[in-house]
């Protein structure tokens, strides 16, 4: 007589395993779901500021891949009926560094304030770097607060805005012109400010530019430091006295991370940009710089 089969008994091992597969599909799941919550606004934010510019400012990356050769002034003559063959050629003008940097960023970047003002009206000016990531719409609300979390088209993300105080004239008038933006992880709005904390990075790229309607602004840095909430002695609007002016400036010299050539004076207008610092609890990273004006 034939004896039946044995049919093998599961092996607890295989139980185990299978278990841990299971366990190991979920918390992949869980973890790519996490990612696509995180990166989600950084898609949605980056996509609307893309947008943005896409419609109302041109930058030329050609401009920017190639060295900049400033343009020459081509030689005139003036009627002089004394002079050899009746004309007297003029002198040929001189452009000046202001001049000729002037020249370089208008044929870098060209931008429709009447196209952004018709997104929202809120918008007074741009900034932008070329030689950062920073190329974005300034705001200027009735608060501080909603442009925390709000994009230039009203839309809720975390991105946020960059935007100016809302104790500040939007043509840059004040003493001090202080601007906020976020530091964000993916190396958007105000993140890359932060490379300023070596002396070498500052040497390369001194300066920054802003727009505002009829007028181009470059922002010479003369400091950049680490300050906690509470101590933020940029947010001036107006100097009272010199010495508050001086004191300001002693200030932001002292705790700067560079050195800075730029010299400043009395009537000098000053602009802060403000970020976050992860280096300390609570903290914010501040870069400070000349306002000058390249269309007087």
């Amino acid at each position: 007589m034939t004896e039946a089969p044995v049919t093998p008994r599961p092996r607890k091992k295989g139980r185990i395993y299978s278990i841990i597969g299971s366990i190991a599909i979920l918390a992949a799941a869980i973890f790519a779901g996490l990612f696509v919550w995180e990166m989600l606004p950084y898609w949605q934010g980056n996509r609307a500021y893309a947008s943005i510019a896409g419609g109302a400012v041109q930058v030329d990356k050609q401009m920017l891949a190639r060295p900049f050769v400033p343009p020459t002034a081509q030689p005139t003559a003036t009627p002089d009926p004394s002079a050899r063959g009746g004309y007297h050629p003029t002198p040929v003008p001189t452009l000046t560094a202001d001049q000729i940097d002037l020249w370089r960023i208008r044929s870098t970047i060209r931008i429709d304030f009447e196209k952004l003002q018709a997104i929202n009206p809120e918008i007074v000016g741009w900034i932008y770097s070329d030689h950062l990531p920073i190329n974005y719409p300034i705001l200027l609300g009735k608060d501080n607060d909603y442009y925390l979390n709000h994009l230039p088209d009203g839309t809720v993300n975390k991105l946020g805005s960059i935007f100016m105080d809302y104790r500040n004239q939007a043509d840059f008038s004040d003493d001090t012109t202080v601007l906020y933006g976020h530091n964000m992880r993916d190396d958007s709005m105000f993140a890359s400010l932060e490379r300023y904390h070596t002396q070498e990075f500052f040497d390369a790229h001194p300066s920054i530019y802003i727009f505002i309607p009829g007028k181009v602004y470059r922002v010479d840095f003369f400091a950049g430091y680490v300050a906690e909430t509470h101590d933020i002695t940029s947010l001036y609007q107006h100097f009272e006295s010199p010495a508050q002016r001086n004191q300001f400036i002693a200030s932001s010299l002292a705790r700067s991370r560079f050195v800075s050539p730029v010299k400043l004076f009395e009537t000098d207008r000053y602009v802060s940009l403000i970020t976050c610092d992860y280096s300390l609890a609570d903290s914010r990273w501040i870069m400070q710089g000349k306002l000058i004006d390249l269309t007087p």
